[in-house]
């Protein structure tokens, strides 16, 4: 009993150590057998692969595998670009107080003309320039209070620098300077009118007068028809048009 324990012991041992043996052929192949026409015929192994054209900014590179025991190309796969080597720029478009600025890179690699920008903030403060004086109003436009130009852009400033608000700057239309005007008299029937006419812009306006209505005196007496004349109804007589009524 004890010698057949041993024995499948020693059995057990050997395809431990076969096992071993097989794996560490395959991981590390050896030498070739000279006389072996095609040792990889079960297969490449294959190795962990080396950069053989390196990458650069513009391009990517490649990493090439081979096969450990025969040297054969098995792979080949890409390697990612690098990235950008930026200088510490060129300020290209200067910030102004409501609108930002401009920074560009340039790729400091040969051969690359890569460039990328990037934004500067703008200033938010206006700069005082020229002097823009104020604009009467007149009885045909509004005016303008006076104010400062901003150097850089249109905003408008006051003596402190800050910016007005359109509607504070703007001065009323003055009032019309009317003349003694014309007047056409009213009638007894008919309205009359006063035209007054702007001495600065030559607008015209109109006003009526009502009319006056008639003027009626004392009752005229009935007058009898003869043979010769025909009577007249008693009635009224307006003193101003002269017309008759009832």
């Amino acid at each position: 009993m004890k010698k057949k324990t041993i024995l499948v012991l020693l059995a057990l041992l050997l395809a431990l150590t076969m096992t071993v043996l097989l794996v560490a052929c395959n991981d590390n192949p050896g030498p070739v057998d000279p006389t072996d026409q095609d040792p990889c015929k079960n297969g490449h192994v294959e190795d962990d692969g080396a950069i053989t054209v390196q990458p650069t900014c513009q391009t990517e590179g490649t990493r090439t595998y081979r096969c450990k025991v025969c040297g054969e190309v098995v792979r080949t796969e890409p390697v990612d670009k690098t990235d950008h080597v930026w200088d510490n720029g060129t300020q290209t478009q200067e910030p102004g107080c409501g609108t930002v600025g401009k920074m560009t890179f340039h790729c400091t690699v040969e051969g690359c003309n890569e460039t990328k920008t990037e934004n500067i903030p703008a200033t938010g403060v206006h700069t005082k320039g020229t002097w823009v004086p104020e604009e009467p109003a007149t009885c045909k436009k509004e005016g303008t209070h006076d104010y400062y130009q901003c150097t850089n852009c249109s905003a408008k400033l006051d003596d402190d620098g800050n910016e007005y608000d359109a509607a504070d700057l703007v001065i009323p239309k003055a009032a019309h300077t009317w003349d003694n005007g014309v007047v056409t008299p009213a009638t007894c029937e008919e309205e009359g009118h006063i035209t007054y006419t702007c001495e600065v812009c030559s607008t015209t306006s109109t006003q009526t007068i009502p009319a006056n209505g008639h003027t009626y005196g004392e009752l005229i007496p009935q007058q009898d028809a003869t043979c010769e004349h025909t009577g007249v109804e008693a009635h009224y007589m307006c003193s101003v048009c002269g017309k008759l009524f009832d």
